[in-house]
């Protein structure tokens, strides 16, 4: 006998009006949720980046002492509240504690900071941590620290807006005043986001400036050329930025090349990193090795040598080889890309015991905007980011950056015997604010010809000093090797350049 359907039971009046009335109801299947990841469902974590974060510093302090540091992350992470686990946070707090008591911050060591801090701890779990790291990079710790205070800071936003929106619910609550609050929240947000920075005092300063007097000897470096180097007080120094500035094809780029080469052959303990977007490396090492070695450029143009030439050229490209110039040639660098490439290498020389002293851009008007200058900003503001960005790359990497800047035409207009002014300074007014000192080179062209005068110095000024007295210098140069010398003859800048000071 078949089943009854719901005709059959239409017929028979016992079809209930609900159709679902007799159904069997299917059961949801529930997924039993953890409790990390059910933290993370209701508020923004990075517990793996605080683990991994944790878990490097632990190991580094165990197996690589002074590798890694905690202070590589301090200007993200100034204490353990950014954590969202309050034990990932104390540890983090007992790390600092071990580095401000000049310890290493291995588990052991950790692990009594703790107990000190008035916190419980599990030595078995520190050293989980330590088996679970899985890289003691400063670059991949700075990631995770970012990652985590990111957290932290959408985490924060969260809990703001969600107290202001119970705020707004009030038909009591005020439009101004949740604007106000609303304002504020979003002001909160982009500080937390961004990076903390601690002030120093003028005692702690006056302090540092007298240790450094005590130890005696000068951080500048010397460019090679006395006139310059007494204008400059010894050289250029660490965390500074320089402007050179010329019209086209006056020098510039010889005089910043020749500079980098006499830094790097009288101190073998520094790097220097020439970053050119107008030439590749070798037409570089040809001018070097020209000056070096003697032989005319033409003569390496051509590759036309005798046995002496090639013999010193030889001994020129040897001399050079094992000294610290690195080149970055592509034409298309951003500002992020030259950053990266100076600090991988300033990574790269310290293992060697080495320092990255000087950053060499040529030159700054062909510097890359970033994509969103690029595509709103003018000319003027896409200059002044990689202006500002010359004094990141100088404070960050403790070395001094040497920028090339174009001259403006309208300084050609001038007659041929002045100077260019600082406000030749080509597309923006932010060279001039940001670089701590702006060098000037010139040289008088025949009015008729439009050719450099040989029988006239080049002269150099310095236009800008924030601590140096400005100054103008005469300068020999040797068109054949590309070089710049000091001007040995008797005669003043007024002899040449008609009385102008």
């Amino acid at each position: 006998m078949r089943p009854l359907d719901d005709a059959d039971r239409a017929k028979a009046g016992t079809l209930p009006n609900d159709p679902s009335e007799d159904t069997v109801k299917a059961k949801p299947k529930l997924r039993s949720v953890g409790p990390e990841e059910w933290r993370q469902l209701a508020e923004p974590c990075d517990i793996g980046a605080e683990r991994a974060l944790l878990g490097a510093l632990l190991w580094s302090g165990q197996y690589q002492p002074n590798t890694l540091r905690v202070s590589a992350v301090v200007d993200l992470l100034d204490s353990g509240a950014p954590f969202y686990q309050r034990g990932h946070g104390n540890v983090f707090d007992a790390c600092k504690a071990c580095q401000d008591g000049k310890q290493e911050h291995d588990p052991v060591a950790v692990h009594a900071a703790l107990l000190r801090l008035g916190h419980r701890s599990d030595l078995e779990r520190l050293r989980e941590l330590v088996a679970d790291a899985s890289t003691v990079s400063e670059a991949q710790v700075r990631v995770y620290a970012q990652a985590i205070r990111n957290a932290w800071a959408r985490r924060e936003v969260i809990r703001e807006a969600r107290a202001l929106i119970e705020e707004a619910k009030s038909p009591k609550a005020e439009a101004d005043t949740i604007i106000t609050k609303a304002q504020s929240v979003a002001q909160q947000y982009v500080e937390r986001s961004a990076c903390t920075s601690a002030s120093v005092s003028i005692k702690e300063s006056a302090v540092k400036f007298f240790e450094r007097i005590e130890k005696g000897g000068s951080q500048a470096m010397p460019t090679g050329i006395h006139a310059l180097d007494d204008a400059l007080n010894g050289g250029l120094r660490p965390a500074e930025v320089t402007i050179v500035a010329a019209r086209t094809s006056v020098g510039k780029s010889v005089l910043s090349a020749q500079i980098a080469e006499h830094i790097v052959m009288s101190d073998p303990s520094v790097g220097v990193l020439y970053v050119t977007l107008e030439m590749t490396h070798e037409m570089f090492t040809a001018r070097l090795v020209s000056a070096r070695s003697g032989v005319p450029l033409n003569n390496l143009r051509r590759m036309v040598l005798n046995q002496s030439q090639m013999s010193g050229v030889m001994s020129a490209i040897n001399d050079l080889a094992g000294r610290g110039l690195y080149f970055a040639d592509s034409p298309s660098q951003t500002l992020s890309a030259i950053y990266a490439a100076a600090k991988e290498r300033a990574r790269l020389l310290a293992r060697e015991g080495k320092r990255l002293g000087l950053v060499v851009i040529d030159h700054i008007g062909l510097v890359k905007p970033s994509a969103e200058l690029l595509k709103k900003a003018s000319r003027e503001q896409q200059v002044a980011e990689t202006s500002r960005g010359q004094r990141v790359i100088a404070a960050e990497l403790g070395c001094h950056v040497l920028g090339l800047a174009q001259i403006h035409r309208e300084a050609e207009r001038q007659t041929t015997q002045s100077m260019p002014k600082l406000h030749h300074l080509r597309e923006s007014g932010s060279l001039e604010q940001d670089a701590d000192t702006i060098l000037i080179l010139h040289r008088e062209r025949d009015q008729k010809t439009g050719l450099f005068r040989q029988d006239k110095p080049a002269a150099l000024a310095l236009a800008k000093g924030r601590l140096d007295e400005t100054a103008i210098m005469l300068l020999d140069y040797d068109g054949s090797r590309a070089r710049f010398g000091d001007w040995m003859g008797p005669e003043s800048f007024g002899d040449f350049y008609g009385g102008q000071r």
